[in-house]
């Protein structure tokens, strides 16, 4: 099924804004290399406000074999569907974004965002010398990633014997079904999204590898992933956010002393000699003369 050329849903009227919003975000593109890649589908949910945003992107480039092979959107079907360039999708997301946003601040929340989408993204809005996408970003692939206790395994850095590690481990699976404890994720394929997904629903992630589906797939896994942690999302993003402006308030206090330190090395340098001094002074000739006394 073709998915539509663009579809918007701004926020609801009775939408409530909160202190923070976090717009969960994913993308396709043309090529699994940052460096080549081009967006052919962008896609946003907003839950706390109602509203989303995804739409079809014509790539200036074709579309590689392993890419077409995750999505299945090739340069042909983005034309039928009416995909139109980035140049022109850009401008209309933002405005989405400024919508949604409002007074609050805005954080958002991508799988392995910080590595992919955000780069691609950034690259291609500054080659058409439109603005980027300047929010604080919650990447919930390292939050994944992240070492988490074994303590049914191992106890003050001890291996117990085999026998006892069985007997600990069948009582792991049994908790674990019974939904009382979290699962240690390990191997390949450990923290893909849908592989979060299914932890966090118990459910197939249908329609993976689309960008509307892994967008919206994103808002049980970071609740599952902060849950799993004590914590929720409302209280850890607006945390985060107010980490973040922490953080670039230093940087930016940082860049301005720079800045300050050089305008002051400036002031300190001595001024450039005119042209009419540009000969060398000559020297002083030394004198043997015995100096003459005083009277």
């Amino acid at each position: 099924r073709t998915p539509p050329s663009c579809r918007v849903t701004p926020p609801r009227d009775d939408a409530q804004h909160p202190a923070v919003v976090a717009l969960y975000g994913d993308i396709e593109t043309g090529h699994v290399l940052v460096e080549l890649a081009e967006a052919v589908q962008i896609a946003f949910v907003a839950p706390a406000l109602g509203a989303s945003y995804e739409a079809l992107v014509m790539p200036e480039g074709d579309v590689s074999g392993g890419a077409l092979s995750h999505h299945g959107f090739s340069a042909a079907l983005l034309k039928r569907a009416g995909a139109r360039p980035f140049a022109e999708v850009w401008p209309q997301f933002l405005s989405w974004v400024e919508a949604c946003q409002g007074e609050a601040d805005v954080v958002v929340v991508g799988h392995n965002w910080r590595e992919f989408d955000g780069p691609i993204l950034a690259r291609l809005a500054e080659a058409a010398g439109l603005p980027t996408l300047d929010f604080a970003v919650l990447d919930t692939l390292p939050l994944a990633r992240q070492r988490q206790r074994r303590d049914h395994f191992e106890r003050d850095g001890v291996r117990p014997l085999r026998e006892e590690r069985r007997a600990r481990g069948a009582a792991v699976t049994r908790a674990f079904r019974a939904g009382k404890v979290y699962p240690l994720r390990t191997g390949k394929n450990a923290h893909t999204l849908a592989r979060l997904y299914y932890d966090a629903t118990s459910r197939v992630l249908e329609d993976h590898h689309a960008a509307p589906a892994d967008a919206r797939a994103l808002v049980p896994v970071l609740a599952k992933l902060l849950e799993e942690r004590g914590g929720t999302v409302d209280a850890c993003v607006a945390k985060f956010c107010a980490a973040e402006r922490l953080r670039l308030a230093k940087n930016a206090g940082a860049a301005d002393s720079a800045a300050a330190a050089a305008d002051l090395a400036a002031e300190a340098a001595p001024a450039p000699a005119d042209d009419d001094d540009d000969a060398p002074a000559p020297k002083r000739q030394r004198s043997n003369a015995a100096p003459v006394p005083s009277p």
